[in-house]
Order: C-alpha cells, then sequence, then structure tokens
C-alpha cells in the first residue's frame, strides 16, 4: 500500500494527536494517513471525496 486514508480510532493516530492513550480518547476518530506499508504515519485533517480526488492528483505516483 502506498498510501491509505483512515477516519478510525487508531491507537498510533491517537498516541501522536494526544501523547498518550487514556480513557478520555479510546474510541476518538482521528484522521490520519498511512504510508509505506503503514509503516509510516501522518495526522490529516477530515477531507471531503473533492479534497481526496485533489490529493491523487497532486500526489499520484510518476510511473509514467
Amino acid at each position: 500500500m502506498e498510501a491509505g486514508f483512515d477516519n478510525a480510532p487508531d491507537p498510533r493516530a491517537i498516541r501522536m494527536k494526544y501523547g498518550k492513550i487514556g480513557k478520555e480518547h479510546a474510541g476518538d476518530n482521528i484522521p490520519h494517513l498511512h504510508l509505506d506499508d503503514k509503516t509510516s504515519m501522518v495526522l490529516t485533517e477530515e477531507m471531503m471525496f473533492s479534497d481526496f480526488v485533489e490529493w491523487l492528483q497532486k500526489n499520484r505516483l510518476q510511473t509514467e
């Protein structure tokens, strides 16, 4: 997987956003992007479909 957007309560994303995982943040949906076969992650903002399409156009792989 090259890139995967997610808006799930991922423990790594919760830790990145809040510094820890605790009861107060358990289950929080955190928008984030998995990269490099899920070996790295960055937090993102929520996005609409049009934002996603724009991201794809700007970041598509240069395989041509």
